[in-house]
């Protein structure tokens, strides 16, 4: 069971995938977040219930059939997610944070995910 607090709204649950995006693909292409926009200042949070594992088996064997449609996993918006529990890993970018790098001496777990505004800047040439 992970606690999840999505700008204060609970969204808690028993989930088998849970992607923490500000961008519409992951990993090999998958559309993941089709609504997401890099500069809204929002994160999207991509959430599959136990018990829906089908969802993500016939997502990816569509994709790999060249169907792959939007995703239909569970999706929420917003600033600010915490996410609490115990004993689990987790994927940030390419590294895995093992249980034991995360928990406090109670072997609780607790992360805070939040978008920093403007904290990525683009130069472009002068047209």
């Amino acid at each position: 069971m992970l606690t999840l607090s999505l700008d204060g709204k609970d969204i808690s649950g028993e989930y088998v995938l849970l992607e923490v995006m500000n961008i519409q693909y992951v990993g090999p292409n998958l559309h993941l977040a089709p609504n997401t926009s890099l500069n809204d200042g929002l994160l999207t949070v991509v959430l599959v219930h136990e018990g829906e594992q089908d969802k993500i088996t016939n997502y990816l064997s569509d994709c790999l059939a060249g169907k792959c449609d939007l995703a239909p996993f569970t999706q929420y918006q917003g600033q600010h997610l915490q996410i609490q529990g115990e004993k689990f890993d987790i994927h940030v970018d390419d590294k895995v944070l093992a249980k034991n790098s995360l928990a406090s001496p109670d072997g609780s777990i607790v992360i805070d995910v939040s978008v920093a505004p403007r904290s990525l800047e683009f130069l472009l040439p002068k047209s």
